[in-house]
């Protein structure tokens, strides 16, 4: 199994704690400073290209959700 950076397991406990999210939601849970929207966009994309994360219909736009668990073993 893939091992998640610091920052995909940030991104992926938002999406764990809060349902599905929006970018622009997550990016709304982050403190100050905030991080780029582009640049959260892309790590959620990249997620859901590795299976962590899916997608449900929101009418013409699509909400991301967390779509399997994931257990970090040391």
């Amino acid at each position: 199994m893939k091992r998640l950076t610091k920052k995909e397991e940030i991104i992926m406990n938002h999406f764990w704690e809060k349902g599905p999210l929006f970018v622009r939601e997550l990016r709304d849970l982050y403190p100050e400073p905030k991080p780029q929207f582009t640049t959260l966009s892309t790590q959620v994309r990249k997620l859901e290209g590795e299976g962590f994360i899916g997608k449900s219909d929101q009418g013409r736009v699509q909400k991301p959700f967390a779509r399997r668990a994931y257990r970090q073993v040391f």
